[in-house]
């Protein structure tokens, strides 16, 4: 919780809540999960399709949902839904059959976090202002 991000899902859809005080770089993340049947399952930042990407706002958030959805609401601790995407299989990195699972979050190569699947809360660290990240 003490995280400057915060991805909180479960099986209908991820919401990454900037919870900082300031601004965050959310430029070339990869969101990826490797199935021992499918192979990787990989999702990356610049889908959401936002001019803010490299600064999301305090208490903004982004989302991603089945596309089997028509929307999904809005929670109440956004302060704005910045940007969204609706999901195919192929990018479903935080659902998986097999509870065991987990997904990573990647900038650069880099695992920045390792989460379960299905349904939680992780946190993420971005460590540098939004201005000094590449």
């Amino acid at each position: 919780p003490d995280a400057p991000v915060q991805l909180i899902y479960d099986r209908m859809a991820l919401v990454l809540y900037n919870q900082s005080d300031a601004p965050v770089n959310l430029r070339n993340l990869e969101f990826i999960r490797v199935s021992p049947t499918a192979g990787e399952v990989r999702f990356v930042s610049s889908l959401w399709r936002t001019s803010n990407l490299g600064r999301l706002g305090v208490g903004d958030c982004l989302i991603i949902w089945q596309n089997s959805l028509r929307d999904f609401s809005t929670p109440d601790y956004c302060r704005s839904r910045e940007a969204w995407y609706a999901a195919g299989v192929p990018s479903r990195f935080w659902i998986a059959l097999d509870d065991t699972q987990t997904f990573s979050v990647r900038r650069g190569g880099v695992t920045l976090v390792t989460c379960p699947v299905n349904r939680g809360v992780c946190g993420l660290a971005l460590t540098l202002p939004a201005t000094e990240e590449p």
